[in-house]
Formats: C-alpha cells, sequence, structure tokens
C-alpha cells in the first residue's frame, strides 16, 4: 500500500499500471483493498493529496521572505 500511496501522491499513473506495479492483477481488487485499508478510494486519495500540495504552495508563497526559513 505504501508504494501505491506515493504513487498516487506523486505521479500520474494511470490506477490500472499503479494496480499492477502493486501486485494486484486487477484494477477493481486494487481499488477495493485500497478502500478498505486507506478508507478513501484511490481516486479521492490522489484528489486529496493534490489539493493538499495546493495549499501548502500558497501557503509557503504567501510568507514574506523574512519569514522562511532556509534549509541547511
Amino acid at each position: 500500500i505504501q508504494r501505491a500511496t506515493a504513487s498516487l501522491r506523486f505521479t500520474e499513473l494511470p490506477l490500472a499500471e499503479i494496480a499492477y506495479q502493486s501486485g494486484f492483477s486487477s484494477t477493481q481488487n486494487f481499488c477495493k483493498f485500497f478502500k478498505l485499508k486507506m478508507n478513501v478510494s484511490p481516486n479521492k486519495y490522489r484528489k486529496m493529496q493534490v489539493q493538499e500540495r495546493i495549499t501548502t504552495m500558497r501557503t509557503f508563497r504567501a510568507k514574506a521572505p523574512d519569514e522562511l526559513v532556509p534549509y541547511l
């Protein structure tokens, strides 16, 4: 499930490809298992992650330069 969540978060791979890479023989079985474990469908999970990244980027950009902490 970790590989699947990473693929959903950071790629635009189709669900069929993510299912295959995660060891499932069908997208339907993958979706059922994912929803059972994560309490949300793979599509919904991906949409939530995209929205979270957008919100984070907007928050980051809204900060004044003197408020930003450089990476060391």
